[in-house]
């Protein structure tokens, strides 16, 4: 630990050092923040797909949250990962997965399994 700090003491006693260092460091960290925090839908497998919309409830059966895609399809979300994605008006961006042999009680959709929230936004 003592030999990283002199490291460090010695970049900040020369202003032309820490002229160099500082945007090789602020390029690794952005290359890294980058490549984390993308996602693609095939990352989740074959039959993942990406989805695009805004959520908002609708007063039957008790309440039902619906996402609507920016194409002005219907799906009903499920799994785990949901919880942020329930309110209204909520906009986002997922990658989702078909889930065939399941029915719900307010049939409002496409019911599909939420795999990642790519993007969120009220």
């Amino acid at each position: 630990m003592d030999q990283i700090w002199c490291g460090v003491e010695h970049i900040l006693k020369n202003p032309r050092r820490l002229l160099f260092v500082l945007p090789c460091v602020l390029t690794l960290t952005q290359a890294f923040l980058g490549c984390a925090g993308s996602f693609h839908a095939e990352d989740f497998g074959p039959d993942a797909y990406m989805i695009s919309g805004y959520v908002h409830r609708l007063d039957i059966e008790g309440g039902c949250w619906q996402f609507t895609s920016d194409g002005m399809e219907n799906f009903e979300l499920a799994g785990p990962k949901t919880a942020p994605l329930l309110r209204e008006g909520v906009s986002a961006k997922l990658i989702v997965r078909d889930i065939s042999d399941a029915a719900s009680i307010c049939m409002i959709g496409k019911i599909v399994e939420v795999l990642q929230i790519i993007d969120i936004s009220k």
